[in-house]
């Protein structure tokens, strides 16, 4: 029997609703998120399933939204959040094309190369080449040259050595073609091809005739070697770093990590390694790194590889075994866990931006932990402070992955706080021992990762002492707060008193390595009407919306994490912290566990008679209904959080049939109010 998914959303791993996006697809009887596994022609071969979606989720209105091995791929894009073009393949192109000459791409050189390419439309692509590779020279013309090389003339040969040769483009996928002297130097052709001089001269000439204005020069004056490269003359006095980018996914953020903005690092391609190591043997004192992700191993670099070199393992897992066994280390590893879902890196721009901040973070931190595994980990927050939000999504995000948060080195992002509230005492309270780098350098950077924060953390499994540390964070935070938090043995002490908006309320620590598993029914969440006589607020990093319904079916506490309680307002009570809980979970994919967390929410407004008769007799049937969670479900978005008000824009729709969202499947839009008198819906209207 051949099992459907059904299409839920689309992750945006860059954060501004711009570029391709991944479908996300979901399956009946599992909770598992899953995306497609597309051939060349584009059909699916299957799906897989992915890991935790740190990435944003964009939804859409669909026509067609099950798919099933053997279908046309589904694809999509986004212009912005609120414009999307989805579809099968055939009618996505089409649609897609007509977009092209949109003002969206108009303004982004780089974003439209990628749309051009996409549609096979080469003038149009070679239109937005020039535009892209003047707005690099502007900046480095070497970079420039490197762009155009990996980006372009590579791709071309690549393309044009398939056609002539009548062989699959698979076969010439590790292909690179470089400028090199005034020649044309080919890498990691197939061993039989080799020595077919004629194949790559026809190939190379096919490309640059495709390429005019940036190769103006032709076959007659570009010989063409095919082989090795010859060794670059990199790591001079001025380079601060040598980087050799491994895999062949990353080689496309070279540009992006020698950019020389305000200083220099050095980057190798995948077939220059002789290079590397002569670069980094010559320039001695000059860290040397090597980027890789998943087309080699740990195993396969440590024969390579001088153990001097420091490795940077794009989506890395913490919690691959042994990787607290640090005394067999010899090797400083940088470990970057999936930043979204798995197998997402990023533009070659974010990767960029991540590698030289790694570098200057590791400049600033050597000499100062006897670790040899380090994490690097990066955060945009939300609402009115950001980089606060970011300081506590990545503190719980730490805490989920068993690592401790002491001793390394903090880079904020250029979105600036400081003067609103005294966010650098969150970094000293948050993170122990823990440097601030500042500056342009790292301010560029960060800009171009679209990040408010990101941390390099020496890689330690939490102690019994660190839920000390953590309880005593949450006492210090409360008390800048205003809530004087009270009572308890000593400073380690798991649960206290505060006085939240003029009622006594505990708050308790629980051990950070406990697990718990989440149960609870619709019927269990509805009996929880009068939502502001819980009593005690359990801080945990895995407040998930099923881990809240859960506790407060088994013991009436609210589970809150470090992020929800830092943008809660004191005076909004545990109203403040559940509209911070409603922010955070915006955007995400729809699930039993959101959908029942909203009823919760609208159950309290209509037993208050806090909504209009109309919405309330159409938002109690439905509440109520055994099929919310399953066909029925909540989303919502567009939040804001004030002061002491929290407000979103929320949609109920039904999956049926064959459609994810579309306006016939849409059965109310609502606007909700979270302040300190409860919960308030009234009706959302669309001009």
């Amino acid at each position: 029997m051949t099992t459907t998914y059904t299409l839920k959303g689309f992750a945006d791993s860059v954060g501004r609703g711009q570029g391709f996006l991944l479908p996300i697809f979901g399956r009946r009887a599992s909770n598992a998120d899953f995306v497609q596994r597309v051939s060349d022609t584009g059909v699916i071969l299957g799906f897989e399933t992915i890991g935790e979606l740190d990435a944003r989720v964009l939804y859409h209105d669909q026509v067609d939204d099950q798919a099933v091995a053997g279908d046309a791929a589904i694809m999509a894009f986004g212009f912005a959040e609120d414009d999307i073009v989805v579809d099968r393949l055939d009618p996505f192109r089409r649609k897609l094309a007509a977009r092209l000459n949109d003002p969206i791409l108009a303004s982004n050189a780089l974003l439209a190369i990628e749309v051009s390419e996409f549609l096979g439309d080469g003038q149009k692509r070679l239109e937005f080449a020039e535009r892209a590779y003047l707005d690099i020279e502007r900046r480095s013309a070497k970079a420039a040259r490197h762009w155009s090389d990996l980006s372009l003339l590579s791709a071309d040969v690549r393309a044009a050595l398939a056609e002539e040769s009548g062989r699959p483009i698979s076969d010439f996928r590790k292909v690179v073609a470089i400028r090199e002297n005034e020649r044309v130097r080919l890498a990691g052709l197939p061993a039989d091809l080799v020595s077919n001089s004629r194949l790559h001269r026809h190939a190379v000439r096919i490309a640059m005739e495709g390429l005019p204005s940036l190769y103006k020069s032709g076959e007659s004056t570009w010989p063409v070697d095919a082989g090795k490269f010859v060794e670059r003359h990199g790591g001079g006095p001025d380079a601060e770093a040598i980087v050799w980018l491994v895999d062949r996914g990353i080689a496309e953020a070279r540009s992006a990590v020698e950019d020389d903005f305000s200083w220099r690092v050095d980057a190798f391609g995948p077939e220059e390694f002789e290079s590397f190591t002569r670069a980094a043997k010559k320039a001695k004192g000059t860290p040397a790194f090597a980027v890789i992700g998943r087309d080699i191993s740990q195993i396969e670099i440590d024969r390579m590889l001088d153990p001097r070199v420091t490795t940077i393992e794009i989506g890395a897992s913490v919690a691959a075994p042994r990787i607290y066994e640090q005394e067999e280390q010899r090797r400083l590893r940088i470990l970057v866990p999936p930043s979204g879902f798995n197998g997402s890196r990023g533009s070659a721009q974010s990767i960029g931006a991540m590698i030289r901040l790694i570098v200057a973070a590791l400049s600033a931190e050597r000499g100062r932990s006897k670790h040899r595994m380090h994490a690097f980990v990066k955060a945009r927050g939300m609402g009115e402070f950001p980089q606060i939000d970011a300081c506590a999504a990545i503190y719980d995000r730490l805490m989920l992955m068993n690592l401790g948060t002491s001793g390394g080195v903090a880079i904020p992002g250029a979105r600036n706080d400081h003067r609103s509230y005294d966010d650098r005492q969150n970094f000293v309270e948050l993170f122990e021992d823990t440097q601030l780098l500042e500056g342009r350098r790292v301010r560029h950077e960060m800009r171009k990762s679209a990040a408010d924060l990101a941390l390099l953390v020496p890689i330690r499994r939490r102690r019994r002492e660190d839920d000390g540390e953590f309880a005593r964070l949450i006492k210090a935070l409360l008390a800048r707060r205003g809530l004087n938090p009270s009572g308890g043995r000593s400073d380690d002490t798991v649960s206290f008193y505060v006085d939240v908006a003029g009622s006594l309320r505990v708050v308790e620590i629980p051990d950070s390595r406990g697990s718990y598993r989440a149960n609870w029914t619709l019927s269990d969440v509805l009996y929880h009407r009068d939502l502001d006589r819980i009593e005690t607020v359990s801080v945990r990093p895995d407040a998930t919306p099923s881990v809240i319904l859960g506790m407060l079916h088994i013991q009436n506490h609210l589970v809150a994490n470090l992020r929800d309680l830092s943008a809660a307002d004191p005076a909004g009570g545990i109203w403040s912290i559940l509209g911070s809980q409603f922010r955070r979970q915006s955007g995400g994919l729809a699930s039993k566990g959101r959908s029942h967390f909203m009823a919760l929410l609208v159950n309290h407004a209509l037993n208050r008679n806090a909504a209009p008769s109309h919405l309330h007799q159409l938002l109690f049937e439905n509440i109520h209904s055994s099929a919310l969670g399953r066909e029925l479900h909540f989303t919502w978005g567009k939040v804001r959080q004030g002061k002491l008000k929290t407000h979103g824009e929320v949609q109920l729709f039904r999956r049926s049939g064959r459609s994810l969202k579309s306006s016939a499947d849409a059965i109310v839009e609502f606007m909700i109010d979270i302040n300190p008198d409860g919960v308030s819906l009234e009706p959302l209207t669309r001009d």
